[in-house]
């Protein structure tokens, strides 16, 4: 059973999929490292999509890249292996090893095999997350969530972090995941829904969205977003057990007390690697 660790940045965030790269190879903790750029993708998936996939669009192309890439790293892993996805603009932090370990037998033991991250609701809003408010009806419909389902009123899982067994279950959801932008792209866009949203809708949250509602028909391991959230000063604190922290850093940089750290490790790398 190998671990994988996968990643996505269109070429204009290069530095910040370089960033996340070096930060997964000196954690230790994958025997495979795969960070795609929208070169790598396959060309009948890029010529259906092109022009979706353009740089400035919002998730380059509604993050329909998402689903595409992990199939292809799916296609070079083994069954069993299991494989960590995080968005290009989180932090991998080496000291909380230990932990991601949990996580990846999260996703081994699951029956379905995922291990997810649920966002939590303050207590002044405890609707604060809830599927209604950040799904477009069109997209309940499609995947026939009724008006009384309870998938509605139930916090929604994040599509910027989660791990999976390689599996036909696992497999089966990132298909359909895929197919729903083959299909309807429409649903995962800002386009407004043609049926009439119901609640306190706010907006839609895309690749998201589309994931939550697939993930919450499994029966999966699900955990606190809470687990993997951190303040500023603690970004990249490497004496936490906090092996990911999901944030959105485009930079190349970690907090300035981290820099001559990170440069003595790149250093080391090329060395290796001329």
């Amino acid at each position: 059973m190998k671990k994988h660790f996968v990643t996505f940045a269109s070429s204009d965030l290069e530095r910040s999929l370089l960033r996340i790269k070096l930060q997964a190879i000196e954690s230790g903790a994958f025997d495979h490292i795969h960070c795609f750029t929208e070169h790598m993708l396959t060309p009948e998936f890029y010529q259906h999509f092109a022009r979706h996939l353009r740089l400035g669009t919002h998730g380059f192309g509604y993050w329909c890249w998402k689903p595409q890439i992990l199939l292809q790293t799916i296609q070079k892993a083994e069954e069993g292996d299991l494989i960590l996805y995080c968005d290009a603009g989180c932090e991998i932090n080496a000291g909380g090893n230990d932990t991601l370990e949990a996580y990846f037998n999260d996703a081994d033991k699951s029956d379905d095999g995922f291990a997810v991250f649920q966002l939590e609701a303050s207590h002044s809003d405890p609707d604060q997350f809830i599927e209604e408010r950040w799904t477009k009806e069109d997209l309940f419909v499609h995947f026939g969530v009724s008006p009384s389902d309870p998938i509605r009123t139930s916090n929604q899982i994040i599509g910027t972090v989660f791990l999976f067994r390689v599996g036909k279950k696992t497999s089966e959801l990132i298909g359909e995941w895929l197919e729903t932008y083959y299909t309807s792209f429409d649903l995962a866009t800002d386009k407004p829904s043609k049926i009439k949203n119901l609640g306190k809708f706010n907006e839609h949250r895309h690749d998201q969205s589309i994931f939550s509602l697939l993930i919450k028909r499994r029966k999966v391991k699900i955990r606190s977003v809470s687990e993997i959230e951190s303040s500023e000063s603690d970004r990249f604190n490497t004496e936490k057990v906090q092996p990911i922290v999901a944030a959105r850093n485009k930079q190349f940089s970690f907090l300035s007390r981290k820099k001559k750290q990170f440069w003595k490790f790149t250093r080391k790398v090329r060395r290796v690697f001329s």
